[in-house]
């Protein structure tokens, strides 16, 4: 990969901030020569932790962290909340369209990690830089899928 090796933003904790980080991702990525599908996955996790920040945080603003190391890709959220992000049982089963955010990241990313305390929350993930060989969904294990 090539061009810049981290990209730091500092955006307002509003919600129109999340579209801008996941643009500014974007070019950083294809900037930087990330390969599409790992842009794709890279881009809903940023997203996803961006939205977290801006909705359970504290303070006016959140920082967004994006870099390089070695063959992965690390995003960093951090904002001046405390409190420990929460994996609650998804409201309204499985069809609701919110409290899926953090299980979502942590079924795409290597590696996921939090921290809490009076300087605020952190939230880390770790992507592979390079795409995965695709997988199989067994069908049997989908549920709630309306069907015709």
């Amino acid at each position: 990969m090539s061009g810049p090796s981290v990209l730091w933003l500092h955006p307002a904790r509003v919600p129109a901030s999340v579209p801008a980080v996941r643009m500014a991702v974007a070019d950083w990525a294809r900037a930087t020569g990330v390969d599409t599908d790992v842009e794709h996955d890279l881009l809903v996790v940023v997203t996803e932790l961006s939205a977290n920040a801006v909705r359970h945080g504290r303070g006016a603003r959140f920082e967004t962290q994006v870099s390089v190391l070695g063959d992965a890709l690390q995003v960093r959220v951090t904002d001046a909340g405390g409190a420990a992000p929460a994996m609650p049982p998804v409201p309204g089963g499985t069809l609701s369209e919110h409290g899926r955010g953090l299980a979502l990241v942590r079924a795409m990313v290597d590696r996921f990690s939090w921290r809490a305390d009076e300087r605020g929350t952190r939230v880390e993930a770790l992507l592979p830089a390079v795409p995965r060989p695709p997988t199989s969904v067994d069908v049997a294990t989908l549920r709630d899928v309306p069907g015709p």
